[in-house]
């Protein structure tokens, strides 16, 4: 029987090798692996001899192969990367809000380990949604110093959780709290935009509001912990997710509810003009 390749996770080059081949699979490409003169076959074998799940290789060769491509890279050789695309120039450095903010954006960037253009990307993203919903660069860059959920979230995903978020409400005023979300407390759009309709959906149910003591949905309601709103509400997210599925339907119902009227035409407004 012939003996298989042990992984190794200090060898660069073979993490590099086989983190290309994760990528590429089914593509029949291997330049990474040529460039290091490991074979196709070498790589199945380092695969095949590996004992760990082919999820856990994946996630610890994407990890090393970012390591080692930018760990030669200073702060300051992030900053002068990310600076540009985040409309700062030099002269404006001194800010000291900025200062913080581009050291804090260097810093989670070094510790994520994620790709420079990955991240620049995820500004971008974050940037276009904000000005849809009248967000200045300023509130942003406070929003980013209290909590960096906006780094893992894209336009489409941002624009849909924001639509969601209409139905959310002050105890008091009944009106949306949706903006104050997005500025006070981010964390919100980590829920999925899955779990936010199936929830608020059942929390717009006649059968549900009977053992509420009010039938607005508030956010210590709808963004609670799993555990709390299946203690609360008699139910689980698995089986709402199932009741309620966020497809091409809900999305579009979504969009009709009165409140995101005008968000959707605002919307439509931002896409003419960058064409």
């Amino acid at each position: 029987m012939k003996e298989k390749l042990i992984f190794d996770k200090n060898d660069p080059q073979i993490i590099l090798a086989v983190a290309d081949h994760m990528i590429e699979t089914g593509n029949g490409r291997y330049k990474t692996a040529q460039a290091f003169g490991v074979t196709p076959d070498e790589i199945r074998e380092v695969i095949d001899g590996n004992l760990a799940s082919i999820d856990e290789v994946r996630y610890t060769l994407i990890l090393k192969m970012r390591e080692e491509r930018n760990k030669k890279k200073t702060p300051e050789d992030i900053l002068i990367e990310i600076a540009p695309f985040i409309n700062l120039t030099d002269s404006e450095f001194d800010n000291e809000e900025k200062k913080a903010f581009l050291e804090k954006l260097v810093n989670y960037i070094i510790s994520s380990r994620r790709e420079i253009e990955s991240v620049i990307n995820s500004i971008s993203e974050a940037e276009q949604f904000l000005q849809l919903i009248s967000i200045d660069q300023q509130k942003w860059m406070n929003i980013f110093l209290n909590d960096n959920s906006f780094l893992h979230a894209n336009f489409e995903d941002l624009y849909i959780k924001y639509a969601l978020f209409a139905k959310i409400v002050d105890t008091e005023t009944k009106q949306s709290i949706r903006d104050e979300l997005i500025l006070n407390q981010p964390k919100a759009i980590r829920f999925s935009k899955e779990l936010i309709y199936a929830r608020i959906k059942h929390l717009m149910d006649d059968e549900t509001k009977m053992y509420m003591r009010s039938p607005i949905i508030t956010i210590t309601k709808a963004l609670r912990a799993s555990k709390e709103f299946a203690k609360t509400y008699r139910t689980t997210d698995e089986k709402l997710l199932e009741i309620y599925p966020f497809d091409d339907e809900a999305f579009a119902e979504v969009f009709l509810w009165e409140e995101n009227h005008s968000l959707a035409k605002k919307f439509a407004e931002q896409q003419q003009k960058a064409l």
